[in-house]
């Protein structure tokens, strides 16, 4: 299963953010609200996947066989994230609880799921510190968005690509002290 995912979903993942990307950047004015927003937390979203998919790739043999598990419900929210992302009926009227603005501190809380119980980990390596550091930083990237979204005019989605680059900065710096590159 791992290698399904590997070389077959986070292609497919990839390119349903991509999709999405071209999708907003072609139908709809540049202008318009929340345009650019979306556009940045959506280059964001596909800078994490392909740094997150070399990395992988370099690390596949020593991959736990529980990877997948980790993976199913970490790609399936990174597709609602695009989907819902690249309509922008789903931003008009954005309330605190409604799906559209759940869709991304759900991700986080799926990804802090993740690290804390080891699916993520390669086989030889545990590391508590680099976990919870990891979990951390996907914390760090929920409080970012609903502090960003409450400070900021929820009509300017700022609270998006801040809490997206917050996360990647973090996932960045801690995933390269722990894979490092051979």
């Amino acid at each position: 299963m791992n290698k399904l995912f590997q070389d077959l979903i986070w292609p497919a993942v990839a390119g349903n953010v991509a999709w999405a990307f071209f999708t907003v950047a072609t139908s709809e004015k540049w202008c318009g609200p929340g345009v650019i927003p979306r556009l940045i937390a959506l280059s964001l979203m596909a800078i994490y996947l392909c740094y997150e998919w070399l990395t992988t790739d370099i690390e596949k043999d020593n991959l736990k066989e529980t990877y997948w598990v980790g993976d199913i419900l970490h790609t399936t929210f990174i597709i609602l994230f695009a989907i819902m992302i690249q309509n922008p009926e789903n931003w008009e009227n954005l309330s605190p609880f409604s799906c559209t603005n759940l869709i991304l501190p759900l991700f986080f809380v799926v990804t802090i799921g993740g690290h804390l119980s080891k699916v993520w980990e390669p086989k030889n390596k545990s590391n508590p510190c680099y976990r919870w550091k990891l979990a951390g930083n996907s914390f760090i990237g929920i409080i970012v968005y609903w502090s960003v979204y409450i400070i900021c005019n929820k009509n300017y989605l700022i609270f998006l690509p801040s809490s997206l680059f917050t996360f990647l900065l973090g996932w960045r710096y801690f995933k390269k002290k722990f894979y490092p590159r051979k």
